[in-house]
């Protein structure tokens, strides 16, 4: 694969985490300022899990992109 392609993948894969933080985050001030739970948020605890895998799959993704872009050939 070429070193560029990598570098491309890397970054989109870090934007698509960062747009996954930055939902949980948002979703933390409505539970917060509304009083309700992120499982009511989320449609229920299965909904509220596998959003949680989600965003640990996104941050995999990233730290595998990652190394890819700094292994030597």
């Amino acid at each position: 694969m070429k070193r560029w392609l990598r570098i491309v993948l890397f970054l989109l894969c870090l934007f698509v985490f960062g747009v996954i933080v930055c939902l949980f985050y948002r979703m933390g001030f409505y539970v917060d300022e509304h009083g309700t739970s992120p499982a009511a948020v989320w449609g229920g605890n299965r909904w509220l899990w596998l959003d949680w895998v989600h965003l640990f799959a996104s941050f995999a993704a990233c730290i595998l992109s990652g190394i890819l872009v700094f292994k030597k050939d």
